[in-house]
């Protein structure tokens, strides 16, 4: 009932995930290095302002 994981003992016995699913590099590094910071800036500048004038608006109504 207890056997060992006999697949540990010997690093040849596990799947070849390489064939499988090829080289996996990222060729999507410099398009993330470059553009997110930027849509995250324009996100902040949009939203930080609203959310401000949403939360003031909130406060002085009540």
């Amino acid at each position: 009932m207890n056997e060992p994981l006999d697949y540990l003992a010997n690093a040849s016995d596990f799947p070849d995930y390489a064939a499988a699913f090829g080289n996996c590099t990222d060729e999507n590094i410099p398009l993330k290095m470059h553009y997110l910071p930027v849509i995250y800036g324009i996100i902040f500048l949009v939203g930080f302002p609203g959310n401000a004038v949403a939360i003031s608006t909130y406060i002085f109504k009540m």
